[in-house]
């Protein structure tokens, strides 16, 4: 398999776990995703949520080309981090894993 192949599909032993989490926490991060997911699919990237604590802390992994990128945490600090805030009141804070 090429490396363009492996980069844009992905086989069912790479699918990532599903989030750990309150699910109604979980689907408020997911929906925030889904906003962001174009632009990072774009360059060849992508965020899954890995989990959302009891605590508000929000846990995200970076993959694809945002993975490897040296700006990711301004993605994450400057484009995810500001609409968790803004949009759910009980978010504390942001780790990638």
């Amino acid at each position: 398999m090429s490396f363009f192949s492996r980069l844009f599909h992905s086989s069912p032993a790479s699918q990532p776990e599903p989030p750990d989490g309150n699910p109604v926490r979980v689907a408020e991060v997911e929906a925030i995703l889904e906003e962001l997911r174009p632009s990072l699919k774009a360059d060849g990237g992508d965020m899954q949520l890995v989990r959302v604590s009891d605590a508000g802390v929000v846990r995200v992994r970076l993959v694809g080309a945002c993975g490897t990128c040296a700006v990711s945490s301004l993605t994450l600090r400057g484009a995810l981090e500001p609409r968790l805030k803004e949009r759910l009141a009980w978010f504390q804070s942001l780790e990638a894993a």
